[in-house]
C-alpha cells in the first residue's frame, strides 16, 4: 500500500535509490572492458563474425524480439529461492554480470585500436594486467564514459524492477517514489515536477564530469610511423 504522504516516501528513498545505481555504474563498465577486449582479440572466434550475420540469424532475431517479461517469472522464482526478494541485489547483480550492450560497444571500439600497441607493450615486458590497465583502459576512455553514462541512466530510471522485487518502502528507488505522486483520481503535479527536477540533478552532474570524454576523439600515442 502506498504511503499517505508521497513526499516523505521520496525523502526516505532518496538515499537508498543511489545504492543500486552506484553498484552498477562503477563495476559494470570494467566488466564490459574485460569481455569486450577478449572478444576483440585476433585469437577470439568472434573477431571475424560480421554483425549482419548475427542480425540475420533467426535464433538471434527471436531472442532479440523476446520481451523481458518472458523471463520475469523464472527470475522471480530464482530470486525468491536465494533470498534476494526485498533487497537491492536483483537491481544491480544481473546488470553487472551481463553487460551485453556495453560488451558489444567496447568490442567494436577495441577493434579500431592497432595491434601494435599491445605487441609493443609485450616486447617491453608488460604483463597481461599491465596491458589491460595501462594501455587499453586509457585508450577507451570515451567509450568507457559512454558505457558508464548509459549504465547509470538504465539503473537510475528503472521503475519496473523495484516494483516487482522490492516490497519495503525504505528500499524503493526514486522512480517508484515519483510514481507515488500520481494517484488514481488526482496527481500532485507541483510536487511531482519539483521532485523530478531534484531527481535529474545527479544525471546532470555526471554529464558535466563526463562531457569532455564524449567530445574528445581517440589519440593513439606510442606509435611512430
Amino acid at each position: 500500500m502506498p504511503p499517505a504522504n508521497p513526499s516523505s516516501a521520496y525523502t526516505r528513498t532518496s538515499g537508498s535509490g543511489l545504492l543500486p545505481t552506484r553498484k552498477v555504474g562503477c563495476p559494470a563498465p570494467y566488466m564490459a572492458v574485460l569481455s569486450g577486449m577478449s572478444l576483440s582479440q585476433p585469437s577470439s572466434p568472434c573477431i571475424n563474425v560480421p554483425v549482419s550475420a548475427l542480425l540475420w540469424n533467426p535464433r538471434a532475431l527471436e531472442r532479440a524480439c523476446e520481451s523481458s517479461i518472458v523471463y520475469l517469472i523464472p527470475q522471480y522464482i530464482i530470486y525468491r529461492h536465494i533470498g534476494w526478494i526485498d533487497t537491492h541485489y536483483p537491481l544491480w547483480v544481473p546488470r553487472v554480470l551481463t553487460p551485453v550492450f556495453a560488451t558489444f560497444l567496447l568490442r567494436q571500439f577495441f577493434k579500431t585500436l592497432p595491434l601494435e600497441l599491445e605487441e609493443a607493450a609485450k616486447i617491453d615486458g608488460a604483463s597481461t594486467f599491465g596491458i589491460y590497465w595501462r594501455i587499453m583502459i586509457p585508450q577507451v576512455k570515451p567509450a568507457l564514459a559512454a558505457v558508464g553514462m548509459f549504465t547509470f541512466l538504465e539503473s537510475w530510471n528503472d521503475l519496473f524492477g523495484p516494483l516487482i522485487f522490492i516490497n519495503s518502502i525504505n528500499l524503493e528507488t526514486l522512480p517508484v517514489a515519483l510514481a507515488l505522486y500520481q494517484g488514481q483520481f488526482f496527481t500532485q503535479t507541483n510536487l511531482l515536477m519539483a521532485a523530478t527536477t531534484v531527481t535529474i540533478i545527479p544525471v546532470l552532474i555526471l554529464y558535466v564530469f563526463l562531457q569532455r570524454y564524449f567530445i574528445q576523439g581517440i589519440t593513439l600515442t606510442g606509435l611512430k610511423g
